[in-house]
């Protein structure tokens, strides 16, 4: 994340041969489905490295909110306008991709959401370019988590794969027992 991003290029410089991928979250969304630029000052420096050093960037849109997320899908208008912010940011910058950590995904938006995933990952494939999901960690499709129930519903793995190129489970210590 930005408020991180000192201590993240650090990190990567001190452990260059674990990766072959970055994805700084440089990306929010807009209620209009434009896309919201976070980057931190040393944006360009993070960049001129991953390249230099063949990693591919791979930038994250994080979207927490789902009644904005639905203002976004709920309007073809604006869910087209997500996909072509999207795809843009991805070709004017030479990314090799783009990954989608969007947390909060209401029920009454699922017919929404798997079209708009379905018409981003068409663009970028068009355009020879990777589309990675982020997905919250579930121990089962039968298990009521408290953390963003609707959500982790929301997120059928095997259906997002059969848009995405990579599939990110949320593996780190981000719930409890208590969820289980």
């Amino acid at each position: 994340p930005t408020w991180a991003s000192s201590s993240g290029i650090q990190s990567l410089k001190n452990n260059l041969g674990y990766f072959d991928t970055i994805s700084p979250v440089w990306y929010e969304v807009n209620e209009n489905g434009t896309l919201n630029p976070k980057y931190p000052s040393n944006k360009d420096s993070l960049i001129s490295y991953a390249r230099t050093n063949n990693l591919r960037i791979i930038p994250t849109v994080g979207m927490f909110n789902h009644s904005l997320f639905s203002k976004v899908l709920q309007s073809d208008q604006n869910l087209l306008r997500h996909v072509d912010s999207i795809v843009n940011a991805v070709e004017v910058n030479n990314f090799a991709g783009i990954d989608l950590d969007y947390e909060s995904i209401s029920i009454s938006d699922e017919v929404q959401y798997f079209k708009f995933l379905q018409l981003l990952s068409e663009e970028l494939h068009a355009n020879d370019k990777i589309l990675s999901v982020t997905v919250l960690a579930k121990w089962g499709d039968g298990v009521r988590y408290s953390y963003r129930p609707e959500t982790r519903q929301m997120q059928d793995w095997s259906r997002i794969g059969q848009y995405a190129d990579e599939v990110r489970i949320m593996a780190y210590d981000y719930t409890s027992s208590s969820d289980m």
